[in-house]
């Protein structure tokens, strides 16, 4: 979908879940820094 779009695809975000106890989005905090992090860094 990202080809199609023109876009590049940075990785997965978390949507609806945590990872696991030590995974890098175990709370939901965490999580949304996460998916911050993973956005922001994303190449333009």
């Amino acid at each position: 979908m990202a080809k199609e779009a023109g876009v590049a695809f940075v990785g997965a975000l978390y949507i609806d879940t945590l990872s696991d106890a030590t995974g890098p989005a175990a709370t939901y905090i965490d999580m949304i820094r996460y998916n911050t992090v993973t956005i922001v860094g994303a190449p333009r």
